[in-house]
């Protein structure tokens, strides 16, 4: 049982550092938060050498240097109040991808609901969305999500929030 929750966690953690590798080109050090909550802009590191490592483990140098983000508000149960939950978020770049760092603590990690669903589908379990405006305009962007259980959603969002869950990035 303690192998499924390692490998659950694991890949949870290996899909979060993916998250967001097809809209760096886009977005260049600048990373921008909008969904009606105040503006706020999360600074990136440049990374110069060497890649962090996709292993779950946020001990590479490259996180050693990126700030650490905290102070976010919860999207579910009650929208706009303050996470009930410590989260932590760091980011990086280079000229191919964007590194999303999340460390999601929870005080009762035995009552993490995982569950296991196709792509792009919703379910009642855990889980941790990066939505990336990447216009600034407020209205269109991408959403990366990861369960869990380790299933992926993503989405085109446009027209203030509505998602086009049909779109399929590679992440």
């Amino acid at each position: 049982m303690q192998n499924r929750k390692t490998d659950v966690c694991s890949r949870l953690t290996n899909w979060l550092y993916c998250l967001a590798s097809v809209a760096c080109a886009v977005l260049g050090p600048r990373v921008l938060h909008a969904h009606q909550a105040p503006d706020r802009t999360l600074d990136a590191v440049r990374i110069e050498d060497t890649r962090p490592q996709i292993d779950g483990v946020l001990d590479d140098s490259v996180w050693q240097q990126a700030p650490i983000f905290t102070g976010f508000v919860q999207r579910e149960p009650e929208e706009g109040q303050p996470a009930s939950e410590k989260t932590t978020v760091q980011l990086a770049y280079d000229d191919e991808a964007l590194y999303v760092g999340i460390m999601a603590y929870d005080s009762a990690p035995e009552q993490i609901v995982s569950r296991l669903v196709r792509r792009d589908q919703w379910t009642e379990a855990d889980w941790i969305q990066v939505s990336l405006d990447t216009h600034h305009d407020h209205q269109t962007g991408y959403a990366f999500a990861v369960y869990a259980g380790g299933s992926i959603y993503d989405a085109v969002i446009k027209d203030y929030g509505w998602d086009n869950d049909t779109w399929n990035g590679v992440w």
